[in-house]
């Protein structure tokens, strides 16, 4: 049984919003508030992000970002100390480096459609138990065995190479941005996606730990001891 810890109030705005989004049957199994007007909604098909007010960047309205399990890519809590933010990432979905504090709009989770800001350690926890939760999700409606565990282990084969000194944190980014973007976009569930950007796919980079590392030599990627969900700087 879902804990009771990862069902929150969240600010009314985004109440109303989600009210909409839900189908008739559709019922919530985790909802978390962010730092500001922000919310992490997961039901047993998918997951939503809610955003409203000025220092989410819609000061008139609300941002709802859906994704069904089958289409999330990776989950994770960064955190250090004070702030850090909640990371969800699909094939199609743009990767920048983001920052709690950033004044910039392109690396400020608050802003980004893809994350949600965090304070505390408590919240820190709360979001990182939901990622586990929806790694979970993502696992069974993928099948369990299939890309997502080749991609699992790849990612995590260029973080160890990180962690040893054998790349340097510009090839680690690069090398995550390559792995991500090479797999989304591939299962969809049994439904046909819509207005997804297409990528080319090289599998070879998923499959042999020679290609990744030539790969990674180019390309990097920041992350904790685990590339898809946890907390980091605890």
């Amino acid at each position: 049984m879902m804990s009771k810890n990862l069902m929150e109030k969240i600010p009314r705005i985004l109440e109303s919003r989600l009210r909409d989004v839900l189908s008739k049957d559709e019922q919530p199994i985790i909802k978390l508030k962010g730092a500001f007007k922000e919310a992490l909604v997961c039901t047993p098909s998918r997951v939503i992000i809610a955003k409203a007010g000025f220092m989410t960047g819609s000061p008139f309205g609300t941002n709802v970002l859906q994704l069904p399990y089958c289409d999330i890519i990776a989950v994770e809590v960064k955190f250090d100390l004070i702030s850090g933010f909640f990371e969800l990432s699909s094939g199609g979905i743009q990767i920048a480096a983001m920052n709690y504090w950033s004044l910039d709009k392109r690396s400020n989770p608050a802003k980004a459609p893809n994350c949600i800001s965090i304070t505390g350690s408590e919240m820190a926890d709360k979001f990182t138990s939901a990622c586990s939760i929806i790694m979970e999700n993502i696992t069974r409606k993928k099948g369990g065995t299939d890309a997502s565990e080749l991609e699992l282990s790849a990612l995590d084969k260029v973080a160890s190479m990180f962690q040893n000194g054998l790349l340097t944190g510009e090839e680690f980014r690069a090398a995550k941005s390559k792995l991500l973007v090479s797999n989304g976009g591939e299962q969809n569930c049994g439904e046909t996606k819509a207005n997804t950007p297409s990528f080319e796919v090289d599998d070879s980079s998923l499959k042999e730990t020679s290609v990744l590392e030539s790969a990674a030599q180019r390309v990097v990627f920041e992350r904790g001891p685990h590339p898809t969900f946890g907390r980091r700087g605890r």
